[in-house]
């Protein structure tokens, strides 16, 4: 199944997790979770991959969908675009059930420090 790369406007510092976007696209688009690609979540927002063609109806209404008590403003990363490649470089890239608390907030594994520093 082709997938197209989209944006949402929610993130890691909203609180949202996989399960929340998986489960808040599902509830209103219809999309069964299996459908739903990677996701990748950032501070301020999130990337995820979603079966492309989706309906426009569904589209407009998934743009107003809120989550964690914020709009998700999805919108489609255009595949041409320098950005929307870059976007998905680096990062950190999440699944349901994965552990990020041995990593910093750009996906990197946590330094400890030394008494004394």
């Amino acid at each position: 199944m082709k997938m197209a790369h989209y944006r949402i406007e929610v993130g890691r510092d909203d609180g949202v997790t996989p399960r929340d976007i998986v489960g808040a696209i599902a509830n209103e688009a219809g999309l069964e979770g299996r459908f739903i690609g990677r996701i990748d979540i950032r501070e301020d927002h999130a990337l995820l991959d979603l079966p492309e063609g989706m309906p426009r109806e569904i589209y407009r209404h998934l743009k107003k969908v809120y989550l964690r008590g914020k709009a998700m403003r999805l919108h489609l990363l255009a595949e041409g675009r320098m950005d929307a490649k870059r976007e998905w470089q680096g990062g950190e890239r999440l699944t349901l059930g994965s552990d990020k608390s041995a990593n910093d907030r750009r996906g990197r594994p946590a330094r400890t420090r030394k008494r004394g520093d």
